[in-house]
């Protein structure tokens, strides 16, 4: 389905942040004034005038990738603040305004242009850079796997140019079915998707996997990649696989770079680089490796799970709110950040640190997110965090790291730090295992379930149970008894922590309670069927009423 026209309004909006921008784009030069005050024509469709001076025109839900980076220095308010200190340089060029005569002599000695060799206009007699550059970006687009087949020509588009419908052409001149075509573009962020007969027809990759990176998971998704020198790109469209391949599992914890049939959905930042490489220490498992070349920022790093971000939420609880993960460092005394996010809005987010105390050997650091670095967001129990951003050295520049390798692996929920194996770590679950050194989320918690039925009304043939998602909204499986006969049933079972949904039936699920829709231990709505929830963190009993909210009464 084309890009609807409220879709491509909000797209055209947050083009501002979002995207790099284009040397020239053809496809709007139908501006016609056919359209009512404060619209123009583009694409072929009235729009609203884009307003300079609207704050909202700058809103962007831009690069997850630079999101991370730059939420990074959200903590760092540090890093921007830093700036206050040159102030006081700001205030000695004001000294050095009597030498402004001998620097403008200067400077006409000085050419302006871009001064990277590998830009399609780099200016060899440039002696400072002027921001200039564009690079050559090849798109390569396999069209052999839809159904049905596209109408030329296929294109690029993107808020680049307005979400336009022509003018980023690609051909096909041998006719193998694969689209090729060259632009330029400046560095930066590049959002796009493939479409067909001038937008008649548009890629859908919503769902499809880590290709899908600006996207809200059910509406729209588009592709995005960062410019930073010549690019050459081989997609296959409405995939994020080659033709014929299956798709990757989605990334989720716990996470070990082992398995082939996952989709680790990693994405370097900041000009940082990362790979899946040997385990420095020997062996034949797999690790993540990060590296700043020269150039590199001192935010930079690597994510884990970007858009459309891990598989589940990371199950975060009070007194639970903890990460761990394996880090091999050339230096003692290195500090890692960890930032853990909301994949569809980078603005929900916390961040905390750990310090390596061993060179050269693997180290299991702990971060507390209850416990955020100093000057940014603490927890917010009601975001679901889904991407993980990881920052080796953090604060250190790739002109300062001389190119310093870090090693990652085993990212687990919990805590850790000791050396024997994963397992649970905590005293008060079922499966509590003294020997653990790092907790690997396998914790269980005896919950006791206990309904009154006194005040029900409900005649019970046989068996009353408890039933959810948990187990598929099952029939039985779950009973509980009233051994004394006092009509108030109970049942211990064990559960992971974090949220259980779940409701009381009785005879084989033939009958449900009916919990108020409006009451206090509503939880949510399946169905017709209105449930309960507990947030398991330690060992619970429950005191229920059948279908009531409040204990059986007058």
């Amino acid at each position: 389905m084309r890009v609807t026209r409220s879709l491509r309004e909000w797209l055209r909006l947050t083009s501002v942040l979002m995207c790099a921008t284009l040397v020239a784009c053809s496809g709007d030069s139908d501006n016609s004034t056919d359209c009512p005050m404060g619209q123009e024509r583009k694409s072929g469709v009235c729009v609203p005038e884009l307003d300079a001076s609207d704050p909202d025109a700058t809103d962007s839900d831009a690069s997850d990738s630079d999101a991370s980076d730059s939420d990074a220095s959200d903590s760092d308010a540090s890093d921007s603040d830093a700036s206050d200190s040159d102030a006081s340089d700001s205030d000695a060029s004001d000294s050095d305004a009597s030498d402004s005569d001998a620097s403008d002599s200067d400077a006409s000695d000085s050419n302006t242009g871009c001064t990277d060799a590998a830009a399609n206009n780099y200016d060899a007699d440039a002696t400072v850079d002027d921001g200039t550059c564009t690079f050559d970006v090849a798109f390569r687009v396999d069209t052999n796997c839809p159904d049905s087949p596209l109408t030329p020509p296929v294109a690029i588009s993107g808020p680049f140019c307005e979400w336009c419908d022509t003018g980023f052409d690609l051909t096909d001149d041998d006719n193998d079915g694969i689209w090729e075509g060259t632009f330029s573009f400046a560095p930066g962020q590049l959002m796009f998707k493939y479409v067909a007969g001038g937008f008649q027809t548009e890629e859908n990759i919503i769902g499809d996997g880590s290709c899908a990176v600006i996207t809200d998971g059910a509406t729209f998704a588009n592709r995005q990649i960062t410019i930073e020198g010549p690019t050459r790109l081989t997609h296959t469209w409405g995939q994020c696989v080659a033709c014929g391949e299956a798709p990757l599992l989605p990334v989720d914890l716990p996470i070990t770079f082992d398995d082939a049939t996952i989709d680790y959905n990693i994405a370097a930042f900041g000009r940082a680089e990362a790979a899946i490489s040997p385990d420095p220490a020997g062996g034949t498992n797999s690790v993540l490796s990060s590296t700043k070349p020269d150039g590199a920022s001192a935010l930079s790093g690597v994510i884990l799970g970007q858009t459309p971000g891990l598989a589940s939420a990371i199950p975060f609880v009070e007194g639970r709110r903890k990460l761990n993960l394996r880090v091999h460092a050339p230096v003692a005394g290195t500090l890692v950040r960890l930032k853990v996010e909301d994949a569809y809005d980078a603005t929900r987010h916390v961040q905390a640190e750990a310090t390596v105390t061993q060179a050269n050997t693997w180290e299991t650091l702990t971060f507390d997110f209850d416990n955020e670095v100093p000057g940014t967001d603490p927890f917010n129990e009601s975001y679901a965090y889904n991407k993980i951003s990881v920052f080796p050295a953090f604060g250190t520049s790739g002109a300062d790291d001389g190119d310093a390798v870090y090693y990652i692996d085993d990212v687990r929920f919990g805590s850790g730090g000791g050396t024997g194996a994963p397992g649970c770590t905590d005293p008060g679950a079922s499966n509590f295992d003294p020997a653990a050194g790092v907790d690997d989320d396998s914790c269980t918690y005896a919950v006791t379930f206990r309904v009154d039925l006194g005040c029900s009304g409900v005649t019970i043939g046989s068996s009353v149970s408890i039933s959810g998602p948990f187990c598929n909204w099952c029939n039985t499986g779950y009973e509980l008894a009233d051994d004394d006969g006092d009509d108030v049933w109970e049942g211990t079972f064990t559960f992971g922590a974090g949220p259980l949904d779940y409701l009381y039936t009785a005879d084989g699920y033939t009958v449900e309670e009916s919990v108020p829709a409006n009451g206090a231990c509503a939880a949510g709505v399946a169905g017709s069927s209105v449930y309960r929830q507990l947030n398991i963190t330690a060992p619970m009993i429950t005191n229920d009423t059948w279908s009531q909210c409040s204990a059986c009464g007058p």
